[in-house]
């Protein structure tokens, strides 16, 4: 048995050892890459690398040119050479598991910013709401760009939850009739703690879009959770209760 066990400690001992090695020729290669701009292009292709996209060169240098109109694609690229390829249908970053090893620890919470702002105001050149006007695959990415839950995950471990609130106010002129971008917003004030800010976020989503039911469950709820915080009831509290369970009983009964 104690054979086993060395046995077994030995091979974990081993994989770590190659594991740790694996992530320092990752972090040394993404650390020689000296420009902003190879940078925050390697953070648009990992971005969607890990939403399974490839990007064509003409979307990298449109993402690029709304953050700066200094950046330009192919220099980029040039000095991304082997962390960036090219795959079937555009550029994708070399191995996933590289892009969220670099992603969660090498890129700033700056660069991040930047480029989802920059993506995000790449998408809605293709009017609203967004998500009806792109095609499945980028639907997905656009989708997972503005998603409350990842949002606040990555900004949160990178403790800049601050730069995360600004990425969703940078583009919110543009985005003010996309019922999509306000819950997403208001998901992400929720998981800030910030209530009134959410319900303001998920009632401006059913304006833009009121056939949404799933921000009419997300505006109910929070409803049931700001009446709850109150320790006495008071009439605010009560009419909070009685719309949400008025909105939930008739979203039950139309589904049957």
């Amino acid at each position: 048995y104690l054979k086993s066990c060395r046995q077994q400690l030995l091979v974990l001992m081993k994989e770590a050892t190659q594991q740790r090695k694996f992530e320092e020729i990752i972090e040394d290669e993404f650390l020689r890459v000296q420009s902003s701009s190879s940078k925050i292009a390697f953070c648009i292709v990992g971005l969607a690398t890990i939403a399974k996209n490839e990007l064509t060169i003409g979307e990298l240098q449109s993402v690029l040119k709304k953050i700066s109109p200094d950046y330009d694609a192919v220099t980029a690229l040039a000095e991304l050479g082997g962390i960036v390829e090219i795959g079937e249908s555009g550029l994708i970053g070399r191995h996933e598991i590289y892009v969220r090893h670099v992603m969660d620890l090498l890129v700033t919470a700056e660069n991040l910013q930047s480029s989802l702002v920059g993506f995000l105001q790449h998408f809605v050149q293709f009017g609203q709401p967004v998500i009806s006007r792109l095609n499945k695959q980028r639907g997905n990415l656009f989708k997972f760009l503005l998603n409350a839950d990842w949002v606040h995950e990555t900004f949160r471990r990178k403790r800049a939850l601050d730069l995360a609130e600004a990425m969703y106010s940078a583009v919110e002129l543009e985005y003010q009739r996309d019922g999509h971008y306000w819950l997403q917003r208001g998901l992400f004030y929720r998981k800030a703690r910030k209530p009134e800010n959410a319900r303001d976020c998920l009632e401006k989503s059913i304006a833009a879009f009121p056939q949404n039911d799933y921000a009419q469950h997300a505006l109910a709820q929070q409803k049931l959770m700001d009446a709850a915080r109150h320790r006495i009831r008071t009439p605010v509290s009560e009419r909070d209760v009685r719309e949400a369970v008025a909105a939930l009983e008739r979203q039950d009964q139309r589904r049957g």
